[in-house]
């Protein structure tokens, strides 16, 4: 028995043997096809397992998004019109064969997946090494829209495997009409409108069923890209596609060769009715917000979803309360603030601390949903605000500037030779860098980032610039014109600044905490955080802008403090050409552009005002008089409101920052010794590195051989044209006295006699003098520079 078996054995090996090579090949394959098709198979079966359950409620349920406050309040529905539902008797022949004919051709005749059209885009999608094509049927896009994600990156292989089971259990359920008429009556159109029969009435103002042709056509190719086919927005692109469907529809033997001719020469816009006369009254609430939802929609768009299709319930940082009264304030109904309704302005509020976006407004007196939110795109030159961020941040971070450093503003040039002025075109003579940036005065600040440019390379300009999320000059890097100007949005600006109020640590801005998708998956919004800088620099910074608010000689904002409130900021003009001024015929006073920035430990704040067209020479464009105040106006009104619901705490001092004796007038910088005159003896901030100098009591220049900051010149060459004139505004009358450069500034009887540092000198011996780096950076006692009062005349501050 066993021998027969063997023998059995060893006959099957001598055929197997036997056979020829192609035979072996032939049955090798065979075999792993075999296995890779129970492979397939299982898993097949187990993606099926696993598929969401389909209802009627999935089919007919809305598809808006809801948003809500930081409270959990709902506040905001995506969905800007009420769904106009069609049925069997709305529904013409010629919209059936319109959209049959462009999405699914076999419509009728299938189970509810296509395994022609399915084989077809299979093998697209291995030419392409991922899923390049659907193949959907009509079936299929309705199981999609109800179910799944529309995110592209969620259309995996497993979700097609579902999406086509679903498909196949619908069809066995309902009928095609049925299954049509949920299609036509779910798809997103463009503009908040959803539903074919709904954007017949809002775009056309009749019914689904009595659109012409080359209006049904129309919609009829929208749902695929609704936004890039929405014939208001983008006519060529609706156009093109609209006749794709016509073209399609005389393919399919729907339509004559000369209803195809008529129809593809109707103008796309034919018909069209006006969205502000048609589209839904948006209530106050939704204008209120609307800013924020623009900033929600770009946040969760970045995560792969869409508010306005994918039905997310959104919960955000949203203080509803501090929204409607920035909001009520820009708006100015009672024409409090502005001269005209078309002067426009923006603001940014972010909680200091956590960059979480409290609130934002985008404009004002607009009607519609989704106008031109200002406050996230609106990138303009911010004028003097950029000045702690291009030339004392860096300063003081780089070179180890103290606060109080001295620094001579008198006449001087860019390395390329042209001559800079400041605002009122006067020089103050020698002055602290708080001083100097307390005053907005142009030439410190040009000198610093020239001494930047020299010792460390104005790249690093650039980094600091960056790590507060501030590009300028389209990323193509910093030019010296910068340290009196450059771009940003007041978004961008109000992050920069609650970066000095939270120590350095700069946090992305954003709107949404997190999202639930339709799954019931949670999605966390998340901005990047890193620590922009050390803590010292944007503590020294903060107690510098202090300065701007508090010091009644040099500070511009005395005028907008909002008393007890522990505040620093800095505001920024900016200017027109000399060439604009003379082309357009401008008064001498008149401003393109006016910003306000100012933060305490609980919030942040930017503001812009100007108007939309600055150069036109139709209608103002320009500010003027109380119109350069309106910005300051307003942020003295918003943090006057946060100061009665918030902490009010003031900024700790670090362990990394210190308090030095300086000698007033010395450049560069001299620590005092006990020889210094008590009139030239100032006391400022310092950080480690400078801190070490002076315990180490020893002489050192700001940089190895660098020269006097008050005579400096880069060797750059290059000047941006970007950066017009900058001018401040000053609170004083123009009949208090200027000093100039002439003056002697450091003569004891223009400085009035500086506290006595708190903190106990290293013995030295008598008549020794130290040497320290230049420093911008705050201190409570300072030194009183020529008394030069500012005025309010514009004059050039770049090229």
């Amino acid at each position: 028995m066993s021998q027969r078996r063997s023998n059995q054995r060893n006959d099957k090996k001598n055929k197997f043997d036997g056979m020829p090579l192609w035979q072996k090949i032939v049955l090798a394959i065979g075999g792993i096809i075999l296995m890779l098709g129970l492979i397939v198979g299982g898993v097949g079966i187990y993606w099926i397992s696993t598929a969401p359950d389909l209802g009627e409620k999935d089919l007919t349920g809305s598809i808006a998004s809801t948003i809500y406050d930081a409270n959990g309040n709902s506040v905001y529905e995506t969905s800007a019109n009420e769904r106009i539902i069609v049925d069997e008797s709305d529904i013409s022949q010629q919209t059936f064969d319109a959209v049959t004919s462009i999405e699914d051709r076999r419509f009728l005749k299938h189970n509810g997946f296509d395994l022609r059209r399915i084989i077809g885009s299979a093998l697209a999608n291995l030419r392409a090494g991922g899923i390049s094509q659907g193949g959907s049927t009509l079936t299929q896009q309705l199981v999609k829209l109800s179910v799944f994600s529309t995110n592209e990156e969620d259309q995996t292989y497993k979700r097609k495997v579902q999406e086509i089971w679903l498909a196949y259990q619908l069809e066995n359920k309902i009928n095609k009409q049925e299954i049509f008429e949920y299609y036509i009556n779910k798809v997103y159109m463009s503009n908040g409108v959803y539903g074919m029969g709904t954007a017949a009435e809002i775009y056309y103002g009749r019914p689904l069923n009595e659109l012409n042709l080359a209006e049904t056509a129309l919609l009829a190719g929208m749902p695929q890209a609704p936004n890039t086919y929405d014939p208001y927005q983008n006519p060529e692109q609706a156009k093109e596609r609209r006749d794709d469907v016509l073209y399609a529809m005389l393919e399919n033997d729907k339509i004559s060769q000369e209803e195809y001719d008529q129809a593809v020469n109707t103008p796309v816009d034919e018909g069209l009715l006006s969205l502000e006369e048609h589209q839904q009254t948006e209530n106050a609430n939704d204008l209120m917000l609307d800013a924020y939802v623009q900033q929600v929609a770009d946040e969760v768009k970045a995560e792969g979803y869409d508010i306005f299709t994918d039905g997310l319930s959104i919960y955000t940082h949203l203080d509803t309360q501090a929204q409607s009264h920035i909001f009520n304030t820009i708006q100015d109904n009672e024409g409090a603030y502005f001269p005209d309704e078309r002067m426009q302005a923006a603001a940014s509020v972010l909680d200091t601390e956590t960059g979480h976006i409290v609130a934002l407004v985008g404009g004002r007196q607009y009607e519609d949903r989704l106008s031109l939110n200002r406050a996230s795109n609106l990138e303009r030159s911010v004028g003097s605000s950029i000045k702690p961020f291009s030339s004392y941040g860096p300063a003081i971070e780089y070179l180890n500037y103290s606060t109080d450093s001295s620094i001579v503003d008198e006449k001087h040039e860019y390395s390329s030779g042209m001559e800079i002025y400041n605002w009122d075109r006067r020089y103050q003579g020698m002055l602290t860098l708080r001083q100097a940036l307390a005053g907005s005065r142009n030439v410190p600040a040009l000198k610093l980032i020239q001494n930047l440019e020299k010792e460390v390379g104005i790249e690093k300009v650039d980094e600091f610039l960056k790590n507060v999320g501030i590009q300028v000059n389209n990323g193509e890097g910093v030019y010296e014109s910068n340290a009196l100007g450059g771009e940003a949005t007041p978004l961008a600006l109000s992050a920069a600044y609650a970066t000095l109020g939270n120590y350095g640590q700069y946090n992305e801005p954003k709107a949404v905490d997190y999202f639930v998708n339709p799954d019931g998956q949670e999605i966390s919004v998340s901005g990047e955080s890193r620590q922009a800088m050390a803590d010292s620099t944007a503590y020294m910074l903060t107690d510098m802008l202090k300065d701007s608010f508090t010091d009644r000689e040099k500070g511009l904002l005395t005028a907008y403090h909002t008393s007890g409130l522990n505040e620093a900021g800095k505001s920024g003009t900016t200017n027109y050409s000399e060439e604009q001024m003379a082309q357009l015929g401008l008064p001498d006073e008149a401003v393109p552009d006016t910003w306000m920035s100012g933060y305490t430990t609980d919030y942040s704040v930017s503001i812009w005002t100007g108007y939309d067209n600055p150069t036109s020479t139709d209608e103002k464009g320009y500010l003027i008089g109380n119109d350069r105040n309106v910005a300051n106006q307003l942020y003295q009104n918003f943090m006057s409101y946060f100061a009665g619901q918030s902490e009010n705490a003031d900024w700790q001092q670090p362990e990394s920052v210190h308090e030095i004796a300086l000698e007033f007038g010395a450049v560069p910088t001299k620590f005092a010794t006990s020889s210094t005159p008590s009139s030239r003896r100032i006391n400022g901030l310092a950080n480690d590195a400078l801190y070490d100098d002076y315990v180490n009591n020893r002489q050192q220049k700001v940089t190895q051989e660098a020269p006097p900051v008050s005579s400096f010149r880069s060797s750059s060459s290059e000047v941006s044209s970007s950066v017009g004139r900058e001018s401040e505004y000053s609170s004083y009358s123009e009949s208090e006295s200027e000093s100039t450069v002439e003056e002697e500034s450091t003569s004891e009887e223009d400085n009035q006699e500086a506290e006595e540092s708190t903190e106990v000198e290293p013995e030295e011996e008598t008549g020794s003098t130290e040497e320290a780096p230049p420093s911008s950076a705050a201190s409570s006692s300072q030194s009183t520079a020529p008394s030069g009062r500012s005025r309010t005349r514009n004059e050039d501050e770049a090229a």
